[in-house]
């Protein structure tokens, strides 16, 4: 599938528009990586919207360049050190940060798109028309999933409910039993 679906305008917002605005905003770790290779500047930061990191990583280039031009080389051996531990350190940060900020923007664009749950919800929604005593009554009175169990259902061709396969199993067993008991099984029969 081509790029095409992410210049599409869906305005009127909805999942479609909020996956659209998801897909252009998400940070990307390829990019971030790539970004590394030029971590004097701290354009991995900049670009995880780790501000303060960026600035720290320009600051830390400047002191190193100051050191190189007018103090002693063996100077910028710390400034050096300390830059290059940052930037292996930021190969395993750039992950995390990644995550956890797509995460952020993914949380950000969804909930806009909902004006949240309304006011005392508790797990269902329930409509103000509708009062509690009414509300669980009509959700007794749904027969979805497993139906309590009735012994008229249990035969064969007298309830409407579908035997469990542990029903079928001991039915069948007891059809087996009644003939082997009865002979008909097509053991009995005798050759001669």
């Amino acid at each position: 599938m081509s790029e095409a679906w992410k210049k599409i305008d869906l305005e009127g917002g909805g999942l479609q528009a909020a996956n659209v605005q998801l897909a252009r905003m998400q940070k990307k770790a390829r990019l971030a990586y790539m970004l590394l290779v030029l971590f004097p500047f701290g354009l991995h930061r900049f670009y995880l919207k780790d501000v303060r990191g960026g600035v720290a990583y320009i600051a830390l280039t400047a002191i190193t360049a100051l050191l190189a031009l007018y103090a002693p080389l063996w100077s910028i051996a710390l400034p050096v050190v300390l830059a290059v531990f940052g930037g292996l350190t930021d190969i395993r940060w750039i992950d995390d940060q990644t995550t956890q900020l797509n995460k952020r923007l993914r949380m950000q664009i969804f909930f806009r798109q909902t004006g949240g749950a309304p006011k005392g919800y508790q797990g269902r929604y329930v409509d103000e028309a509708m009062d509690l005593d009414s509300y669980i009554r009509a959700k007794e009175s749904e027969r979805g999933g497993h139906q309590p169990f009735d012994n008229q259902a249990t035969q064969p061709g007298t309830g409407s409910r579908v035997l469990s396969f542990n029903q079928q199993e001991a039915m069948l067993r007891e059809i087996a039993k009644r003939k082997k008991e009865s002979g008909t099984d097509g053991s009995q029969g005798g050759a001669g």
